[in-house]
């Protein structure tokens, strides 16, 4: 038998979605809090919005790659989007995806900022013996 998923708590006032969920499940959720911080340290919605105004394109200039509505849900930073669409939306703005991963990762997306993490990168790679 399946248990239903009930967020209504006491007097039919729905709970948020943490509390509800601490309720149906305990303690086997731990510390869960709904200022929990993103797993992926970067800022990519912020990354992609910068890219796409930077070289004039609008929300609706990807209906190659992607609706309106995608695009508008990965720089609200709802959803994260996959390796291969970062790699079309890169492709898109005519930029290397690598450009917007770097902003992503890049919190004040200066040239310098930029500049010590592609060091940091190359001296990643020749560490690891691959050429790049």
């Amino acid at each position: 038998m399946i248990a239903r998923f009930d967020r209504r708590g006491v007097g039919g006032k729905c709970k948020p979605w943490f509390v509800a969920l601490k309720d149906a499940f305990g303690a086997n959720l731990g510390n869960l809090s709904p200022d929990m911080p993103r797993p992926i340290e970067s800022d990519f919605p912020k990354a992609l919005r910068h890219v796409r105004k930077a070289v004039g394109l609008t929300q609706e200039d990807f209906d190659e790659v992607s609706s309106r509505v995608y695009i508008s849900i990965l720089e609200r930073g709802l959803k994260q989007p996959t390796l291969p669409k970062v790699d079309a939306l890169a492709n898109a703005m005519g930029v290397h995806p690598l450009t917007l991963l770097a902003l992503a990762y890049c919190k004040g997306q200066t040239a310098d900022e930029v500049r010590r993490l592609c060091e940091q990168v190359v001296s990643e790679v020749e560490s690891l013996a691959l050429s790049a």
